[in-house]
């Protein structure tokens, strides 16, 4: 994360060039430009995270019907820990992704 976030300093000296001084539109432009891109991918996490919470509340259901993709998830995290399905079910109880 700190390569990437270090990464700014190859671009930014070519941005605010001289010619756009005092008030370096073409650069300010360019940060809202980021901070919006931030801002659309915050909000898309938060969804995602919301809907992988209710994903999880329904596996830790035992009454509950689940879909096929949750089974497929459930196999594949049972093929990773190397334990079975009934296992991996129980593995995730409790765990909940903070909105």
């Amino acid at each position: 994360m700190n390569s990437i976030g270090n990464m700014a300093s190859i671009w930014t000296p070519f941005t605010y060039t001289d010619s756009s001084a005092p008030h370096y539109r073409p650069a300010l432009g360019i940060v809202i430009g980021l901070m919006v891109l931030a801002g659309v991918c915050a909000t898309a996490l938060r969804f995602i995270l919301a809907r992988e919470n209710k994903m999880l509340e329904r596996m830790e259901d035992q009454d509950s019907v689940m879909t096929p993709s949750d089974i497929k998830k459930l196999e594949k995290t049972a093929e990773m820990e190397g334990i079975d399905i009934a296992a991996a079910r129980r593995l995730a109880k409790g765990h909940r992704y903070l909105l």
